[in-house]
């Protein structure tokens, strides 16, 4: 039986390390560009889209469109709410006027990111990777600025027309103002319901037609 000296052994592995020591330090820079290339590999490989399937793509699409509509029509709804109460004051349908200035004031502050935490949620609001050829996150910035830009102007705008009615220059500029919502809407649910045709599933109307100049009295 052969018995291998302990000595020679610690020699030879101290020689080993060595010489690795001795290939890291001539070969520093090939090192570096290995270690760097494999790191951007994998974080490559883990940012890559998923090939979902057709019912993760649909899932996917429900998912994120409910909780963009939800959250524009946080700020939506109180613009409906403030051309309604301009409407009435208007029309004599109602008196109250303090209450029809404060759904204004309250609809202004709704609809910006740091008076409302969903329309903040908007601005932050990204699509899954698996939706990321349909561009929805350019659907979803029009929404912010139609709400976070055109919702406080409008509503702000109303409290304005409402003081001095009648005014044709407030009331133009007002008008125009609801005709740019209602394009930028348009423009949204066009990309919003594209999506929704290529990966198959219902379109969601965003709730936002009632917003236009239309339905402005004067």
């Amino acid at each position: 039986m052969t018995i291998t000296d302990p000595g020679h052994s610690a020699v030879r592995s101290t020689r080993a390390l060595a010489a690795a020591e001795r290939w890291i330090t001539g070969h520093r820079r090939i090192s570096i560009a290995v270690i760097v290339a494999l790191v951007l590999g994998l974080a490559a490989l883990a940012d890559w889209p998923h090939r979902a399937t057709k019912g993760q793509l649909r899932a996917d699409f429900e998912s994120y469109v409910t909780q963009v509509r939800d959250d524009v029509l946080s700020c939506g709804t109180e613009v409906e709410d403030s051309l309604s109460a301009y409407n009435q004051i208007l029309a004599g349908a109602s008196t109250q006027r303090t209450v029809a200035e404060g759904i204004m004031n309250n609809a202004a502050l709704d609809c910006t990111p740091s008076g409302n935490a969903m329309i903040l949620d908007l601005a932050e609001l990204q699509p899954p990777r698996s939706l990321a050829k349909f561009d929805l996150h350019v659907g979803t910035n029009q929404l912010y600025g139609w709400a976070s830009s055109d919702g406080v102007d409008a509503t702000e705008d109303l409290h304005s027309l409402m003081v001095t009615p009648g005014d044709p220059a407030m009331l133009g500029k007002v008008r125009t103002l609801l005709a740019d919502m209602q394009q930028r809407a348009s423009a949204a649910q066009a990309i919003f319901d594209r999506a929704a045709q290529a990966v198959g599933a219902v379109t969601h109307p965003l709730g936002l037609d009632e917003v236009q100049p239309g339905v402005l009295v004067g």
